[in-house]
């Protein structure tokens, strides 16, 4: 769950809750309904942002080159749109053998992901 998605579920539940307590006073009301609005422009302040954690190129697990800084040289508006090969990523740590690219990342607040493709395939994130 995103804390956005989180405030926003926060924020419907004061507002809800306000509504409710109007029947009981005024001020329970004002401070509820007060406190749901505060949270919902909080909410809409929130981007999402494209960070990655780890990006490997080679032959499989414990056999990666590391070009995490390399990766994120290309993102662009938090996107990235990249061909898997070795002009990407400048280098070539197993010569004639089929490669792939392997990325941690995360999009947003909590949701961290992993993502595999293959060499001559497109990594595209988020």
């Amino acid at each position: 769950m995103s804390l956005r998605r989180f405030l926003l579920g926060l924020a419907a539940n004061f507002i809800a809750g306000g509504i409710i307590e109007h029947f009981k006073g005024p001020h329970a009301f004002l401070i509820s309904i007060s406190i749901g609005f505060v949270l919902l422009a909080t909410a809409s302040f929130l981007k999402r942002v494209l960070v990655i954690h780890y990006a490997g190129y080679g032959i499989g697990p414990e056999q990666y080159a590391d070009v995490t800084t390399r990766l994120k040289g290309y993102v662009r508006d938090n996107k990235l749109n990249v061909i898997v090969n070795r002009e990407t990523f400048n280098c070539d740590p197993y010569p004639g053998t089929k490669k792939q690219v392997f990325v941690k990342y995360s999009y947003g607040w909590w949701s961290h992901k992993e993502k595999t493709r293959h060499e001559d395939d497109r990594l595209i994130l988020p």
